[in-house]
């Protein structure tokens, strides 16, 4: 009985919470990789390598009784320790939860075309497809399909179906996106669709024991979080009443700030061109919008600017339209500098004439062929240079045809002045030639009067298809604000200055009248950012989290609302949160963002999303303000570190420490929320999508460098500063590296992908020898100290 009890108690030694750290880790670790294999290789290599394998399966089991182990080592199960109870015990229900799918839930898919019935479904086998049957049947009466005006792009795809039970009436019922049909512990999803629009494809889930196993998991783990922040027993709790110890004395100078309005550009045919600009538009993606923002986005697509000479995008797009002759020879077409050399190019700028000349034109031509014959993920920066000064070349040209230019609506169909010859003898026809000949002899006046006409052709035509007036005026406004572009360099002015007052404080400097300017400045920027997002919301009909340019003007917004929330507690958090706002809108404002306001696809159109989005970029905010504040107090102990010192890093040690909690929470709630609705979307609410694997992988090292101050080595701040620093790269890695470099189902809004830049190189080297410098710091301090 001794040895029996000797090696339980030296296996259970197994379980504890360094071997649990370890294995945390690997799982991370092993997860990553997996997602490049997929990348590399296909999704069916990657389960078959990895997810699917009985090694992985293993480190699961593992890291779930370890996580059952330590619950009792901690007692996390006591009615004193009961919020921590439940969310550390609803991830052993959810784990085994997926267990219980893993092993017992079956997916498939029933491709119906109208008219037929059928009583079975298609499931993959490893390599074959086998036939189930099911216990009734479901019969394909109509499929139906919607489209955003004016456009091919789906809004809603719905297949109406009747269910046929044995000794039971039928029952109509329709299957659409995030609408599910659900029967006898089956649930049927909308997927896709035949090209004929005359047949339907259903995926199928019967997972009845395993998905209310999870949900269940997720109930107590929302529920133990939301009790944890208001429980005296938590680590939460605790970190507010050391941080209730320190007091800031963290002041600012004065700001002299960038203005945040741009001088007003000079303009030709200015008043002809404000009309033409309010003049409504199809940008032929499902979107009706006025010219303005149209004309912008293309002035933006060809020259990466919203002017060209001090004249706006209405009047140059006008003039392209008019005179294509004379602009071909404006270097108007943006030219990245990587290929400048090879066309033997000496400016940022070139003209479309350029390309006119033959060695010039097969230059171009072979490398775009070149270009064009590889697959997305082989292509070079020069290969990727030449897509992208073709596709401008080509917008350029389309322009000065007017192809874009889709102002009549004729049946909720929209139409060119360029596209209307089936029309002779129309009312149309006659006003689009009055159009062309003012637009030919360069009439302004006629021109002008032609616009207004067409204005108030728009206005009787498409009634049940136009937004209304205010929208129009609301939008406008929005362009000609440009607010999220212009209140970048006024939170760097900020944040600069706050940053480098902030350490001379540490000194002993007061200057606490100079911080409520400051904070009524920096008020007045965010009051600017949230009208900015307001109006955004208002002209899109959605909350603007349906793209990567839009959910990263909210990690700025929230990263700066934190900073308001902790700046009586830390105005040094209000500098870091600045730094941060201004970071995320540069970022939000390079070439490869698209800040265009789109419609959204239909998986997309639900209410998961906001509550979704919003968890995860209100988490990515949170982390983003711990990193900094990681970097500020590496820098202090690093190159002034002094007695002093060491209580304000402490202070944003704890400050820090508190966010990365909260964060970590809104992480894990936005990752099973996406789980939730990608159940109601999808039929599972797990696929080992690269997105939604780093986000776990990215839980995963939060959640462990929450847990360092159990392990001796590691509980220090020092080493919590480093780790929230480099613990930001799997966030960067969720946001940034899988939409542009793995794909995957969540690449709705990615957009072009950068090639790694070099100063992000040097950015990394910079790091790792800041911590290392901090690292050596720090030892000599504590030499000295004993």
């Amino acid at each position: 009985m001794t040895a029996i009890l000797f090696l339980t108690k030296h296996a259970l030694k197994l379980f504890s919470i360094r071997n649990f750290g370890v294995v945390f880790l690997l799982f991370a670790m092993v997860c990553g990789i997996a997602t490049f294999v997929e990348n590399a290789y296909s999704t069916e290599v990657a389960k078959s390598v990895v997810y699917d394998s009985k090694w992985f399966e293993f480190i699961l089991l593992f890291a779930l009784l370890s996580l059952m182990y330590n619950c009792f080592v901690f007692k996390l199960f006591s009615l004193k320790k009961l919020p921590l109870g439940l969310f550390h015990g609803a991830f052993i229900i959810i784990i085994l939860g997926a267990g219980i799918t893993r092993y017992t839930g079956k997916e498939g898919r029933i491709h119906i075309r109208e008219g037929e019935t059928v009583n079975y479904y298609i499931q993959q086998d490893k390599s074959e497809w086998i036939r189930t049957s099911l216990p009734f049947a479901l019969q394909l009466r109509n499929f139906e399909i919607d489209y955003y005006p004016g456009s091919e792009m789906p809004s809603e795809y719905r297949s109406q179906v009747t269910l046929i039970r044995k000794d039971k009436q039928p029952v109509d019922v329709c299957i659409y996106m995030n609408h599910i049909l659900k029967y006898r512990g089956y649930r049927f999803y909308q997927f896709s669709y035949d090209n004929d629009q005359r047949g339907t494809i259903l995926s199928v889930n019967h997972d009845p024991w395993g998905i209310g196993v999870t949900y269940t998991g997720y109930v107590f783990m929302f529920l133990g979080m939301l009790l944890s922040l208001f429980s005296k027993n938590s680590r939460f709790h605790t970190l507010l009443k050391e941080l209730r110890r320190y007091r800031s004395v963290v002041c600012v100078l004065f700001l002299f700030a960038f203005p945040l309005i741009g001088k007003s550009a000079s303009t030709v045919n200015s008043s002809c061109a404000k009309t033409f600009g309010q003049l409504w538009v199809n940008d032929g993606k499902g979107r009706v919008m006025p010219m303005n923002t149209l004309n912008t986005n293309l002035l933006l697509k060809v020259h990466h600017e919203r002017t060209y000479n001090d004249c706006q995008a209405d009047e140059v797009v006008l003039s392209i339209m008019m005179y294509p002759l004379e602009w071909k020879n404006e270097p108007i077409i943006y030219v990245e500098k990587n290929i400048a050399k090879k066309f033997n190019i000496n400016s940022q700028y070139v003209s479309s004439s350029f390309f006119s000349e033959d060695t010039t034109r097969q230059q171009l031509i072979s490398g775009l062929q070149t270009a064009l014959n590889k697959p997305s993920s082989e292509l070079t920066k020069t290969e990727k240079s030449i897509i992208n000064l073709s596709e401008r070349l080509n917008v350029f040209n389309m322009i000065s045809k007017g192809h874009f230019f889709n102002v009549y609506c004729v049946e909720k169909q929209w139409y060119s002045p360029f596209s209307l010859s089936h029309m002779a003898g129309s009312c149309i026809f006659k006003l689009n030639s009055q159009l062309l000949s003012a637009m030919s002899l360069g009439d302004d006046e006629k021109l002008n009067a032609c616009f207004l006409k067409i204005e108030e052709k728009q206005q009787a035509d498409g009634q049940n298809v136009l937004p209304s007036l205010r929208h129009r005026n609301v939008e406008l406004i929005y362009n000609r604000l440009n607010i999220f572009e212009r209140i970048a360099p006024y939170y760097a002015t900020i944040a600069v200055l706050l940053l480098l007052i902030s350490i001379s404080m540490v000194f002993g400097k007061e200057m606490s009248k100079s911080l409520f300017t400051l904070k009524l400045l920096l008020l007045f920027g965010f009051v600017l950012q949230t009208l900015g997002v307001v109006m955004r919301w208002y002209i899109s009909g959605r909350v603007p989290m349906g793209n990567g340019y839009e959910s990263i003007v909210m990690v700025s917004w929230i990263s700066l609302a934190g900073g308001f929330l902790l700046s009586k507690k830390s105005p040094i958090t209000l500098a870091v949160s600045t730094v941060l706002a201004c970071a995320t809108l540069l970022v939000a404002h390079i070439n490869t963002m698209n800040p265009e306001i789109t419609v959204l696809v239909p998986v997309l159109n639900s209410y998961w999303l906001s509550i979704h989005v919003a968890s995860v970029m209100a988490a990515y905010a949170l982390l983003g303000l711990c990193a900094l504040l990681g970097f500020f107090n590496l820098l202090f102990t690093a190159f002034f570190y002094k007695k002093e010192s060491a209580a304000i890093i402490r202070e944003l040690t704890i400050i820090s420490k508190i966010l990365m909690i909260v964060g970590l929470y809104l992480l894990t709630i936005g990752c099973f929320i996406g789980a939730i609705w990608a159940n109601e979307s999808w039929g599972h609410y797990w696929s080992w999508d690269p997105k939604e694997t780093w986000c776990l992988i990215s839980i995963v090292i939060y959640a462990f460098v929450v847990h360092m101050h159990h392990l001796p080595h590691l509980s220090g701040d020092l080493v919590y500063n480093i780790a929230s620093v480099w613990s930001f790269g799997a966030i960067l890695m969720t946001y940034f590296g899988v939409n542009y470099f793995l794909g995957g189902m969540h690449s709705y809004a990615g957009g072009e992908a950068p090639d790694f830049p070099v100063w992000g190189w040097l950015l990394v080297i910079g790091l790792l020898l800041l911590s290392m410098k901090a690292i050596l710091v720090d030892r000599q301090s504590e030499c000295g100290e004993e």
